[in-house]
């Protein structure tokens, strides 16, 4: 994957399993792709507060594109574009 510089990543249906988990797999893929400096984008559907409960579990620095690209917030969970 060295070719790409950013991967965005949908949380329902993909991120997530069917019961709303993250794998311990997909967190350590993730992890290392953010080490070898890659930006891992979370682009979802669910208002910010939706994403927030699994902001800890997956400790990216990146950006978060909410409300289907209606609202994006930075790695300070700062609004940049609304």
């Amino acid at each position: 994957m060295s070719k790409y510089k950013l991967i965005s990543l949908d949380m329902d249906g993909t991120l997530l399993d069917d019961n709303k988990k993250i794998s311990s797999q997909t967190l350590n893929v993730l992890h290392l792709l953010q080490k070898e400096g890659k930006n891992i984008v979370i682009a979802t559907g669910r208002p910010y507060k939706g994403y927030l409960l699994y902001h800890d579990i997956l400790s990216l620095n990146s950006y978060v594109v909410c409300y289907n690209g209606a609202m994006i917030f930075n790695q300070n969970n700062e609004v940049i574009y609304s």
